[in-house]
């Protein structure tokens, strides 16, 4: 028996598997996996880190020292989910182009672009899927419940600071740079939108273990007054009996 690392192709958390065994269960997400899939997508997750970070080393980590440069790595680290790096350049730029429009941007970029839940890149594709899934489960009345677990999946996204940053970042923004910059701000702004709709569909998603619980709940009442209310009539029965 010898443990490798995976990478669950549901959460996209890592994790360590058995691989002389053809199936599991993740420990972060309970999800079903074959162990051969899940093996394969940390490889191939791991590849494409590896190749994101040698054209960082290679491009972007240049002599260059202006808000471009810093803009550059921001969103060269944004694409790795090196949380370290991603929050270390996003402080250094503040410090030195604090009057920047993009300065602001790049910030709401490195408030959005970690899970702090999975400690991973945030993946917007598999959010995207996932709100997919769920709004279809709604409109088929199924009203799955697969977020909902019991950990508090909200605090794994910066969503508000984000938010705060993309504002100050409108706000700064010369006309010049807006233009310059529309592709990046519409990337970010595409990832708050969708990590937002993902929250959003854990608290309806939460509402539904709610009322479901709460209908389970009513349930169980009327049947316990059903069985009492049938005992005292027994009892009563009982007792006119016995007094004849």
């Amino acid at each position: 028996m010898a443990f490798v690392a995976a990478k669950c192709t549901q959460c996209g958390a890592s994790i360590e598997v058995d691989d002389s065994k053809e199936a599991g269960i993740c420990s972060h997400c309970g999800t079903a996996f074959i162990t051969e899939k899940v093996i394969n997508n940390y490889n191939i997750t791991n590849n494409i880190v590896n190749n994101v970070t040698q054209n960082i080393e290679t491009a972007v980590f240049k002599t260059g020292d202006d808000e471009d440069d810093y803009y550059q790595r921001v969103a060269a680290h944004a694409k790795t989910g090196n949380r370290y790096l991603i929050e270390k350049t996003a402080k250094e730029m503040q410090e030195k182009f604090p009057h920047k429009g993009i300065t602001y941007l790049c910030k709401a970029d490195s408030y959005i672009s970690y899970d702090y839940h999975t400690n991973n890149r945030l993946d917007v594709a598999a959010l995207k899927k996932e709100i997919e899934d769920y709004e279809q489960s709604e409109r088929e009345n199924r009203g799955d419940i697969f977020w909902y677990d019991g950990r508090d999946r909200v605090s794994g996204f910066r969503l508000d600071s984000a938010k705060e940053q993309l504002e100050q970042a409108d706000k700064m923004m010369m006309p010049a740079d807006k233009e310059k910059y529309a592709e990046y701000e519409a990337d970010v702004r595409d990832k708050i939108s969708t990590v937002e709709k993902y929250l959003n569909c854990i608290e309806r998603s939460k509402a539904e273990s709610v009322r479901r619980y709460e209908i389970r709940r009513k349930r169980k009442i009327k049947i316990l007054a059903g069985i009492i209310t049938a005992a005292v009539v027994a009892i009563a029965v009982t007792v006119v009996i016995l007094v004849l």
